[in-house]
């Protein structure tokens, strides 16, 4: 199996597809999606291999603006992952609390809003040590605008 990655760069509203493995090839798409499929069988064909012993990696090249922007956002969705890990982590410690104060199962899904199954989930979810975030995170997210209580 032959495994080649291709570049694409958005050129003229087409992409331009070129692979440092086969530098005299270089194919022209109209849509990104169709580029997995044009790669391989010309690549197959100018290795001389059977479509099904070659794979590619399609490897596109954004503009810097669009780039910086994706990375901002997954820099987010981290983020966000991180403290959607911290709620869960802090509701099964209050339902653990609760239950040791004395209340029924009933009561605690009462005050929590969810149901008697799920405080019988989170009774019994392990607690993990709490790592304290980053100042950068903190930063982030407070620049994101995600910590405003004016939605």
């Amino acid at each position: 199996m032959t495994t080649l990655r291709f570049i694409a760069v958005r050129e003229d509203g087409r992409w331009v597809l070129h692979s440092e493995a086969l530098p005299g090839l270089e194919l022209r798409v109209a849509r990104l999606t169709s580029a997995p499929g044009k790669a391989r069988a010309a690549a197959a064909e100018a290795l001389g291999l059977a479509a099904d012993n070659v794979v590619v990696v399609i490897a596109p090249e954004l503009p810097d603006d669009a780039a910086w922007l994706l990375e901002r956002a997954r820099d987010w969705q981290a983020q966000i992952a991180e403290l959607v890990d911290r709620a869960s982590m802090a509701l099964a410690e209050g339902v653990q609390k609760l239950r040791a104060d004395g209340l029924s199962r009933p009561e605690v899904a009462l005050v929590l809003g969810i149901t008697v199954d799920r405080v019988r989930q989170l009774e019994d979810a392990p607690i993990e040590e709490r790592v304290p975030m980053s100042e950068a995170a903190w930063r982030n997210l407070y620049e994101s605008g995600a910590l405003r209580s004016d939605f």
